[in-house]
């Protein structure tokens, strides 16, 4: 560090000015914050003159010099001291330190001068003035920045910090705040929350397009329509009644409800895109957005007061599922209609980005193109394809006009309503405003519906719960959750012993981040039904997030609250993404690794789920099984972890046969998988009455033994011997193998499973370390990947009844070769779209000093091997005692 006497005669304006030519920049080119501090008590001491600017000079250095997000933070800091000091300071926040002519003045005439500059008029040392403080400014910021001036007559210039192609510091984008500090949690919370927020943003504008459309198709089309205005009336001993609804009625609905939800649809489209579009910093981002879902609140919670839940509740307790026929013509036109909504919200974004106020010209040409779009919007509400002949109501009660909207498709149906029967009408569950005003349009009818018996998610009951189901499930839950811990031990003991601790705060990690994504939208993406919109066979909707009403429900005929259910399938969406970490671990970023677990858990693994487990889900419709995860926990994790691990490149300095560090750890942590297997597969069940539980416990149990002993005898036949870590491998291959096949095989095709399961994974291991094209660290696609989709194939060949050994067809086996395939696949690009979006926005790797050395103590200032303490020796403790008395 530069000596501080150096400083002694100088002002402190112009000490600012010099202070980079006289300090030692780190090799990054940054201005060491211990050196600023430092500098800043050297002032300070100096006299009561510094003391001012010495306070202002540490926060420099703590906000600007180290964080480097721009001079804002910084400059606004410089305003709330010492006024008095600073009383001829100008210029707002954005506007960079301008520098008083005066004060460079007062230097010369006190004589400190001599021995720096040479004597000067004032118009001089005003150019020297400026001349040092651009010094200053392109020593801190780079050549990529220069300082604009701006002449004055009273100031010697103020100075704006502008990149050269001139746009201002403050209003830079997040991907320059990061790449100027690749260190800086800032960055990483800044992109991270900015590219959550635009995903959701872009969710919320197509609801809301949605919502607008059938607004304004209700008020313009609804009127038009003859003997459209009838409304529940009342449920009598299973029989639904309706009366006709007056037309004064019909007419404050739309235009006292329909019309004021537009307007704030409409407001809240608008200005909630201008604050985020406006946004300068991280603190305005997180204001705005908080403000935008506050706004949002506020719509939904008018738009639920108009519900009424009285109508709800009595229609609904004894409605049963039952079907109705439409036509398919037209649905066409709504596929290519929604695609130009997600390309114009596409857009919209991509220009907003740029052009901020043409925002608002794309947000009214959507709204344009929903209105016109005539009849076929809601044929997509209605129907799953253009060849389904069975139309699904949403499960969802939605605002009136919405329902109103849909008279159109069902018109034909209205015609002959005097023809409904159970086979002809299909009645879901919050479906109590659509039931009248869809199918009794015109005079009082009643339709028998038979009991409660089919319907999706019923309300919650003391009756309806199983209390041995929620008990099983509930512990499973918990065996589930321990898993993920078992995983972590497992992979901290196979790693060097530099990395253990980030190897398992990698797993422990996706303990809180899935759990809140879950939460917030996975659970619903995933189980949410979208009726019979064409989006059902891929993702679920928004109607269970936060888990909204999963504590009044029951789920499906299970005997279990919808909140067991989430909870139960929360730890499943927990150790999948904690399954990842096995490819990444010892060169990945902490921070860029928990980004890429909350994109992953919700853009791959709830819509996956969704295609195998969830209602409508495609790969379920088709016939596929999986019982407990072969392919949405397994393979998808597996690949994921391949295709990042191959992004993301091979370590640095380290040698493929390095041994465990711990072993015992691996030990350990394959005990605590095996045990929490049981609850994996065996609480899949849902149920422990009809036996499907103890079966797949059965076969959990023989398959992991059967896989282990093989693995044992194929390690001491190829290398010599049979290890300890074989042995929990092994066990482990055995487990992921099983996963999909527990429930449909028996206990003794589950051994033939596991002998056959561990040969497969010891050759996919061996030869991905021959090959060695992607360093999968621990081989989580060996064991994983690999094993999810041998277990997919082996459940089509060994289950009861509809496997190949059984019925001697191919067609199941067909099926599950093709849902593995799928889940492959998606699994494959997506997770190279996230991974390599986030590779050209931020740092994904750790610096090869830090690989070398070891990444526990640089990302967490920890390390396994922990200080050994001095203790006092014996002879020591009695000398001293003796002195003491």
């Amino acid at each position: 560090m530069a000596d501080s006497s150096e400083f002694d005669c100088l002002d402190p304006i112009l000490t600012l000015s010099m202070i980079p030519s006289k300090l030692d920049l780190d090799q990054n080119g940054y201005w060491s914050i211990d050196e600023a501090a430092s500098l800043g008590r050297t002032l300070k001491d100096k006299g009561s003159q510094m003391t001012n600017f010495s306070a202002v000079l540490i926060r420099m250095a703590k906000y600007d010099f180290k964080n480097r997000i721009g001079s804002k933070s910084a400059f606004k800091q410089m305003q709330h001291v010492d006024m008095d000091f600073f009383k001829h300071f100008r210029g707002n926040i954005e506007m960079c330190l301008p520098i008083d002519p005066n004060l460079c003045g007062n230097l010369e005439a006190r004589g400190r001068l001599s021995g720096i500059l040479p004597e000067m008029d004032a118009e001089e040392r005003v150019q020297a003035c400026r001349d040092n403080f651009d010094s200053f400014c392109k020593r801190l910021y780079g050549e990529d920045y220069e300082w604009i001036h701006h002449a004055s007559s009273q100031y010697c210039g103020e100075s704006t910090l502008e990149r050269k192609d001139s746009v201002n510091v403050v209003t830079y984008d997040a991907v320059s705040i990061y790449k100027g500090q690749p260190d800086s949690i800032v960055g990483t919370t800044f992109m991270s929350f900015l590219v959550l927020l635009l995903f959701i943003w872009g969710m919320l504008l197509i609801e809301e397009f949605r919502a607008i459309y059938n607004l304004m198709y209700v008020i313009w089309y609804v009127p038009s329509i003859e003997d459209s205005n009838a409304t529940f009336a009342s449920i009598d001993d299973g029989k639904l009644f309706v009366r006709r609804l007056p037309k004064v009625h019909k007419f404050f609905a739309i235009f006292c409800i329909g019309l004021p939800r537009l307007v704030i649809a409409g407001v809240i489209l608008v200005v909630g895109a201008f604050f985020l579009t406006a946004t300068n910093n991280l603190q305005d981002l997180v204001l705005n957005s908080t403000a935008l879902c506050f706004l949002i609140e506020v719509d939904n919670m008018i738009h639920a007061a108009f519900l009424g839940e009285a109508f709800q509740k009595r229609v609904t307790d004894n409605c049963d599922v039952i079907q109705v026929e439409t036509s398919a013509r037209g649905a066409w036109q709504s596929y290519v209609f929604l695609a130009v909504v997600l390309a114009t919200t596409a857009g919209w974004t991509a220009w907003s980005y740029f052009h901020p106020r043409g925002l608002l010209a794309i947000g009214m040409g959507v709204e344009c193109l929903c209105h016109f779009d005539g009849n076929c919007f809601g044929k997509t509400l209605l129907q799953t394809g253009t060849t389904c002949s069975e139309t699904r109501l949403p499960d969802q009660p939605r605002l009136c006009a919405i329902l109103l909207s849909r008279l159109r498709v069902v018109d034909p149906i209205v015609k002959n309503h005097r023809n409904l029967t159970s086979a002809t009408l299909r009645c879901r569950e919050g479906d109590f405003y659509s039931k009248a005003i869809l199918f009794f349009p015109s005079q009082r009818v009643s339709v028998v519906l038979s009991p409660a018996k089919a319907m999706a998610n019923p309300a919650l009951t003391d009756d309806a719960v199983s209390p041995g189901a929620v008990a099983w499930v509930l512990t499973s839950t918990a065996f589930v959750f321990l898993m993920t811990a078992g995983l972590g031990f497992f992979y901290g003991g196979l790693v060097r012993d530099t990395n253990i601790i980030n190897t398992m705060m990698m797993s422990v990690v996706s303990m809180g981040i899935v759990t809140l994504t879950w939460m917030v939208f996975g659970f619903s993406w995933a189980f949410g039904d979208n009726g019979s919109t064409g989006f059902s066979m891929f993702v679920g909707n928004f109607d269970y997030s936060l888990w909204m009403g999963l504590d009044m429900k029951m789920w499906g005929d299970s005997g279990l609250p919808g909140l067991v259910f989430a909870a139960f399938q929360m730890t499943f969406a927990i150790i999948s993404s904690a399954i990842i970490s096995g490819s990444l671990v010892e060169r990945m970023r902490f921070s860029a690794y928990c980004i890429m677990l909350a994109l992953w858990s919700l853009l791959i693994y709830a819509p996956l789920c969704h295609w195998v487990w969830g209602p409508g889900g495609w790969i379920g419709e088709m016939g596929a099984l999986d019982f407990a995860g072969g392919t949405v926990v397994h393979i998808s994790s597996g690949v994921s972890g391949l295709v990042a691990g191959g992004i993301l490149g091979p370590r640095r300095h380290v040698e493929k046969d390095l041994g465990p560090a711990n072993v015992p750890f691996v030990i350990l942590g394959g005990c605590l998988l095996w045990f929490g297997w049981l609850g994996f597969n065996g609480g899949s069940a849902l149920s422990v009455t009809d036996g499907v539980a103890a079966r797949a416990v059965a076969t959990t149990f023989v398959a992991s033994a059967s896989s282990m002993l093989t693995w044992l005898a194929f390690e001491r036949v190829l290398k010599g011997k049979a290890t300890s870590v074989g042995a929990s491998v092994g066990a482990v291959a055995g487990l992921v193998c099983i996963t999909p096949a527990a429930g449909f095989v028996t206990p003794g095709w589950s051994i033939a499973i596991g002998a056959l399961r561990a040969p497969w994974c010891f050759a996919t291991v061996e030869l991905m370390n021959r090959i060695n094209l992607v360093d999968d660290t621990l081989d989580a696609f060996g064991l994983h990947g690999s094993g999810g989709i041998a277990g997919a194939i082996l459940t089509g060949i060994f289950a009861v009844e509809d496997g190949l050994l059984y019925s001697g067809s191919f067609e199941l086996l067909g099926k599950q070769i093709a849902g593995a395939m799928a889940g492959v696949a998606f699994s494959a690009v997506g997770t190279a779209i996230i991974v390599g979006v986030m590779k050209l926005l931020l740092k994904l790797r750790i610096p090869e000093d830090q690989e070398a050395g070891g990444v526990d103590q640089h990302t967490h200032g920890e390390s396994y091997h922990s200080p050994v303490k001095q203790y006092p020796k014996a002879s020591d403790m009695s000398e001293q005692t003796s002195d003491t008395v």
